[in-house]
């Protein structure tokens, strides 16, 4: 059972490593980061039914493959992060998405961001 201005959520990360030869390694990493908040700003002035309750979600991703050449390493990432707010309710009046800021909130935000190095040995 909640209690009035609580939070739930869940936050997992998992890491795979795949040695596909002597010289080349993948690594993919997932970040799962789901959360809700019941009753969010509620104080004597904001009772229960005129707060909002609100549902988030956090996703990333990575892929980095790493690769031996000569006495340098190439390394090259992809990563991709997605954060959407999924639902604001509130009690008196359902869902909120009124206001242009509400709707702002409710669009999902997703970056995306590849990266080619080249390390050589000191």
């Amino acid at each position: 059972m909640r209690t009035p201005g609580s939070r739930t959520a869940i936050n997992s990360f998992t890491q795979f490593d795949a040695i596909l030869s002597a010289n080349q390694i993948l690594t993919g990493r997932f970040h799962f980061a789901p959360h809700s908040q019941q009753y969010a700003g509620l104080d004597y002035f904001n009772p229960q039914p005129v707060t909002s309750n609100a549902d988030f979600h956090e996703t990333t991703g990575t892929l980095t493959d790493r690769l031996a050449i000569g006495g340098g390493l190439l390394q090259s990432t992809i990563a991709s992060r997605a954060a959407s707010l999924r639902e604001i309710r509130c009690p008196l009046q359902g869902r909120v998405s009124t206001s242009e800021f509400f709707r702002s909130l409710l669009d999902d935000r997703t970056a995306t961001i590849a990266n080619t190095n080249f390390h050589l040995p000191a």
